[in-house]
C-alpha cells in the first residue's frame, strides 16, 4: 500500500480538516493529511492548484461541484489532471462539522480502498440513510 494522502479544499474549514487528521493519525498507515491553505493562498482557483498537486497522488476531499468564477468544475479538472476526488454531498456538506468529521472518519477504510484505484477516480460521499453513509465510486 503507498502512502495515504489526504487534501481537503476551502470547501472544508482547516480546524476540521486538521481534527480529522488528527484521528487517523491513529491509523496503521499514518495517513497524511493537508488543507488548501497549507500550500496556496486561499484566493486560488481550481484550475491553479488542482495542476500543481497532480502528480503527488493526493485524494483531495471537496463539496465542490459548481463552476466558480467562469472557470470549469472541480471534478472535470481533477479527472483532466487525474487527481482522485472525492465530492461530498450537499447534505452532508449542510450538516454540522461533527457530522462531515464523522462521516470521513467513519469511511475511512474505503477511502483506503480508494487510494488504491487509478489516479483521477471520481467518489460521492454521501448520506443513505437517517445517519447511514457511503463512498460511491463515480
Amino acid at each position: 500500500m503507498s502512502e495515504i494522502k489526504l487534501f481537503f479544499d476551502n470547501c472544508i474549514g482547516t480546524s476540521i480538516s486538521r481534527s480529522i487528521g488528527n484521528v487517523i493519525d491513529f491509523h496503521r498507515l499514518k495517513p497524511k493529511v493537508k488543507h488548501i491553505q497549507d500550500f496556496f493562498d486561499a484566493s486560488i482557483t481550481d484550475d491553479k492548484w488542482i495542476p500543481a498537486i497532480a502528480d503527488e497522488n493526493w485524494i483531495v476531499i471537496t463539496s465542490d461541484k459548481a463552476k466558480r468564477r467562469g472557470g470549469a468544475k472541480l471534478p472535470s479538472i481533477c479527472k483532466r489532471y487525474d487527481v482522485t476526488h472525492i465530492l461530498i454531498s450537499g447534505k452532508l456538506h449542510n450538516a454540522p462539522q461533527f457530522e462531515k468529521a464523522r462521516a470521513i472518519i467513519s469511511l475511512f477504510p474505503q477511502i483506503v480502498s480508494a487510494a488504491e484505484e487509478p489516479s483521477g477516480t471520481r467518489y460521492s460521499m454521501r448520506y443513505t440513510g437517517e445517519r447511514s453513509l457511503m463512498l460511491e465510486k463515480k
